[in-house]
């Protein structure tokens, strides 16, 4: 149970560190297989720690510990989603799951995908990224890039106070979208479509 607690961390194994300013005291942290050595190395526990437990090398000893089997249709980021899908969390920010190998980063935009289905908020978050879906409209802090890609085959974006601003047609195969520069008070409304919103500040 997350006693009311309405943010869930996922904390993976992949490159990158946990972005200490994003939890709260009162949030829900998931080690995620070898990501409990992250929390572990910030002196961070873990309210879950699940997994297989193949790169971890050994099974925790936290409250909570869902071990699961090396055999299986799901990586562990889902299945800890789907663990939890039944609780009261409106969003959950994935740490330490961008880089490293591109399978695993597709696999957990994919992720943002399935959050986004069960009506919650999702965001990848590293150092220098923020990966999320715009629901409806989002508003980004200037300076950096902002990059919006279509997951639909077609999306209608209206963006104000960025580089390039207006309304445009996103294709899945197709770049437009691409490293824009958000001003201040950068909005992108989404009208139609999926779009996945990537800021990056190198």
């Amino acid at each position: 149970m997350n006693n009311g607690r309405k943010k869930c961390h996922l904390v993976l194994a992949g490159e990158g560190e946990i972005v200490k300013e994003l939890i709260g005291s009162n949030d829900y942290i998931i080690a995620v297989d070898g990501g409990y050595n992250k929390c572990v190395s910030i002196r961070l526990t873990p309210s879950m720690a699940i997994g297989d437990f193949d790169s971890l090398g050994f099974v925790p000893s936290c409250g909570n510990v869902v071990k699961l089997k090396a055999e299986k249709d799901l990586t562990d980021s889902f299945a800890a989603v789907l663990e939890t899908e039944s609780d009261n969390f409106t969003e959950y920010i994935i740490h330490c799951g961008l880089g490293g190998r591109l399978s695993h980063t597709l696999a957990n935009i994919g992720l943002l995908e399935k959050i986004y289905d069960l009506g919650k908020d999702g965001l990848i978050a590293s150092e220098s990224e923020r990966v999320h879906i715009i629901r409806s409209s989002a508003s980004f802090s200037e300076g950096g890039y902002l990059s919006l890609i279509a997951l639909t085959e077609e999306a209608v974006v209206s963006i104000k106070n960025c580089k390039y601003s207006g309304e445009f047609i996103l294709k899945r195969d197709a770049s437009l979208g691409v490293s824009n520069e958000p001003l201040k008070g950068a909005l992108v409304t989404v009208k139609s479509g999926k779009v996945l919103a990537i800021e990056e500040r190198m």
